[in-house]
């Protein structure tokens, strides 16, 4: 039986939202919970991230000014062109409850980090949609209550870092052992009105 504060999913057009979090907790196979959370927290990272493509290898203003702080809160500097990681993305779980702030570079308190998915890709009129997933089993008891979009992100001189560019808070999710936990992040470009 679904949680009553949990919004389902409906099959409209989101193009009033920027990014879209949602969460699916499984327990023994059957759905037990599902939250939407619409208009998801971006953070300053992500904006910087952006910056610093468009700057390419220029080491004008995105080196002095767009510099990217990494999860250990260590600010980093690109020097050349950006370049990612695959092998480092992750979306983070955590019980922490501090409110979402713009500056957020890592989770209050991370239980979790799993690889996403490569992506997929899909066009509903004039928007076009990221989609990327990551399947999370507990290993424990806990109430989760933070998610968290983690991209790595290097260029030519700096290895690359671990770079937090999304972070949500909700009301909690009671997870036990074993319980598994589908969460998906949509990007939403070209937004119609």
């Amino acid at each position: 039986m679904l949680n009553n504060n949990v919004v389902a999913l409906k099959d409209e057009d989101k193009s009033g939202y920027y990014v879209t979090l949602e969460l699916y907790q499984y327990r023994e196979g059957e759905l037990i919970d599902k939250r939407i959370i619409e208009d998801d927290y971006i953070l300053r990272n992500w904006v910087y991230t952006w910056l610093n493509m468009l700057a390419g290898d220029r080491m004008g203003d995105a080196y002095n000014n767009y510099k990217l702080t990494d999860i250990n809160n260590i600010e980093r500097s690109f020097t050349s062109k950006v370049w990612f990681s695959k092998t480092m993305d992750r979306v983070r779980l955590g019980t922490g409850t501090n409110p979402v702030a713009v500056t957020n570079y890592q989770l209050q308190t991370e239980l979790f980090a799993q690889a996403p998915d490569d992506g997929h890709i899909w066009v509903n009129g004039n928007q076009f949609n990221v989609t990327t997933d990551a399947t999370i089993v507990s290993d424990g008891s806990y109430s989760i209550t933070e998610c968290g979009l983690s991209i790595g992100i290097g260029d030519s001189v700096n290895v690359a870092r671990d770079i937090l560019i999304c972070r949500d808070v909700f009301s909690p999710i009671a997870v036990n052992n074993a319980d598994v936990i589908v969460v998906r992040y949509i990007f939403r470009f070209n937004l119609g009105v």
